[in-house]
């Protein structure tokens, strides 16, 4: 028995083992390479960079891991992410911008940033929910033009002047139009936290040449890979739910699931909406951090990212859904893969299993069986009736034909 590679040893590690030291060997590279370039302000430059990795890291590693509830489980694909974003972050934007922002300011509801949060999610997922009722009558590259097309519409919707802003029902709002919107950034509550309760940490930086700025950017990192780790226990738990195994079965064969009774139209639209919504609040935290969005602002060239942090998984289409390489994807958006042991009946894409033997993706009811659970697991299926004169020679002139033989021609 040969001995264990380093690869396998790292495939045995968890998942969050794996993401965690990925993320330090970033950060170590980070600070290694200030040191090279820095000179007497390398400290600064170091923790500059390192907050602004952090930042990409956990905004698309949430972005990621929603395409993944999409494509990944349920075989959407969803190209329009930067639309969805531009929804999450605009409600937010219009929901928490002041009543009275003074000349030149784009006046808002003024509600506290958490009611901003909640409500751009929500209009997020309606959006979504509302785009796949016609679209999920279409399958892969029909559905992602559809998608695509949608991301185009709603950036040309917010930059137009007539919604600039709005008088309705005596409140007025808008989208400010190509100039954008300003509002309360959630990078500002952070900004809050670090200057007052950490404030002996801000002191102790400052002594050795970290500037304020920069450490609250750490800060909001850090907060970001902190809404990365709760989407991850969300889908886990999701993914290992009722809901979740219906998912799964939709995506091996739907028509089998349909004849199970699930409505699988319902379960795609749901498990769309729950992605949209993931998209709206990465839109938040990310292209809103900063306190101001534009049509300018969250612009296509995301969504090649997020589908290069997707693609940098090992499993893609109809493979595997496991979240840990979409993290791993999102934080160097090439090297990352999943770790976790492969369970046999699927298929690498372009690709060999990691033991080196080719994997089928499995079909019909044995697909359904693997991956829905025990309670369909004595289904009765009906046995397929291969036709013998297309399978099996005929017997020679004058040979004995069996009784199993004779049956089947009947």
């Amino acid at each position: 028995m040969s001995e264990p590679t380093v690869r396998d040893r790292l495939d045995e590690l968890p998942d969050v083992v794996l993401v965690g030291g990925y993320i330090v060997a970033i950060w170590l590279t980070m600070v290694v390479l200030a040191r090279v370039v820095g000179g007497s302000q390398w400290p600064n430059l170091a923790a500059g960079f390192v907050g602004s990795v952090t930042v990409l890291i956990g905004a698309y590693a949430v972005l990621t891991l929603a395409l993944n509830l999409q494509w990944g489980y349920t075989g959407l694909f969803n190209i329009g992410v930067a639309g969805f974003m531009a929804v999450g972050a605009y409600t937010m934007a219009i929901l928490t911008a002041p009543v009275d922002p003074g000349a030149g300011g784009v006046p808002g509801f003024g509600l506290p940033l958490v009611v901003g949060v909640v409500g751009g999610m929500v209009v997020a997922a309606v959006v979504g929910g509302l785009a796949a009722l016609p679209a999920l009558r279409l399958k892969a590259d029909y559905l992602a033009i559809v998608t695509v097309a949608l991301s185009e519409i709603i950036r040309l919707f917010v930059n137009w002047s007539g919604v600039a802003e709005i008088t309705l029902f005596g409140a007025t709002f808008g989208t400010g139009g190509a100039t954008g919107i300003s509002f309360e950034a959630p990078d500002d509550v952070v900004a809050g936290l670090v200057t007052g309760v950490g404030s002996p940490l801000v002191a102790a930086g400052e002594a050795v040449g970290v500037s304020s700025p920069n450490l609250v950017n750490i800060a909001y990192g850090l907060a970001l890979l902190a809404v990365v780790a709760g989407a991850y226990w969300v889908l886990t738990r999701l993914s290992n739910s009722p809901f979740g195994r219906v998912l799964k079965a939709i995506r091996e064969d739907e028509t089998v699931t349909q004849s199970l009774g699930k409505d699988t139209r319902l379960f795609k639209i749901k498990a769309f909406m729950i992605g949209c919504a993931l998209m709206g609040l990465a839109g938040i935290l990310f292209r809103g951090g900063a306190g101001y969005i534009s049509p300018a602002v969250p612009s296509r060239h995301h969504v090649l990212r997020v589908r290069g942090a997707h693609h940098r998984r090992v499993w893609v289409e109809h493979g595997q859904h496991p979240r840990g390489g979409d993290v791993l994807g999102a934080a160097l958006l090439s090297p990352g893969a999943d770790r976790r042991e492969h369970p046999a009946g699927w298929r690498r894409v372009g690709g060999q299993h990691r033991r080196g033997r080719r994997r089928t993706r499995l079909a019909g009811p044995d697909a359904l069986r693997r991956v829905y659970g025990r309670e369909h697991q004595h289904a009765p299926v009906r046995p397929h009736r291969r036709r013998p004169h297309l399978h099996h020679p005929e017997p020679a002139q004058g040979a004995a034909r069996s009784p199993e033989r004779t049956r089947s021609e009947r």
